[in-house]
């Protein structure tokens, strides 16, 4: 599932998680063996080396580097759609995109109070879409704000610092939980496993470059038929 298993959580997405399932009853009826929590670093050398592999290992948060953003009082989009970080009545969302407008639309509909703070002058998704549109709604709905322009500069225990217009300003109060909705970067370290130890490999979907759903079924499919036809 990948993203997909984040991606599903929000209101108006939960169909997404009906392709999870899909997939995973399509694997146990073709016979795919599966090895969660497994850690690979090393390729064996015996009868169970690779041929060719495809690697679809997905995407990472960006990590920006902003003071205070290992604080205690700070978690991850992706760990609060998961349910593995809880936060506050207040949340600020740091990013605007879908990641950061989805987890505004998920928080909203726990009751929680929502602030947005986006670097860019411009909000990055399109209102005038459907699904943008109603997250827009929703989130104006709620009283919650969008804050366009402003570059974060600091997060504290109790608020983010951030300049607007280029003026400082602060958003925050005590409890406030930050949330990081700040972009994904390739999660393609296994690539680099391979290369070393020369087994043929493709690197798919967001390990190749973050991006849609379709993007990465579509580059899988062709990594699997071209084995396919490479083998006969």
């Amino acid at each position: 599932g990948g993203q997909l298993r984040m991606a599903c959580k929000p209101p108006a997405k939960r169909s997404l998680e009906g392709w999870v399932e899909w997939a995973a009853r399509e694997l146990e009826r073709r016979g795919v063996v599966l090895h969660s929590g497994a850690r690979v670093d090393s390729v064996p050398e015996d009868e169970e080396r690779p041929d060719f592999v495809i690697v679809a290992t997905g995407a990472l948060p960006a990590a920006p580097s902003i003071p205070g953003i290992e604080g205690d009082n700070v978690v991850e989009a992706r760990d609060v759609l998961l349910g593995r970080a809880e936060t506050g009545d207040e949340a600020i969302i740091l990013g605007s995109g879908y990641v950061g407008m989805e987890t505004a639309d998920f928080l909203i509909a726990r009751g929680s109070d929502v602030t947005l703070l986006e670097a860019r002058s411009n909000p990055p998704i399109n209102r005038m879409t459907a699904h943008g549109y109603w997250l827009s709604k929703r989130l104006a709905d709620s009283g919650g704000k969008l804050l366009l322009g402003a570059e974060v500069l600091a997060v504290e225990p109790d608020a983010v610092i951030y300049r607007q217009d280029g003026e400082k300003k602060s958003v925050g109060s005590a409890g406030t939980t930050v949330v990081v909705a700040l972009g994904a970067k390739p999660n393609a370290g296994l690539a680099g496993v391979l290369e070393r130890e020369g087994v043929p490999f493709k690197v798919v979907g967001d390990a190749s470059d973050p991006r849609r759903l379709l993007d990465a079924v579509h580059e899988g499919d062709a990594a699997g038929r071209a084995i396919q036809v490479s083998h006969g």
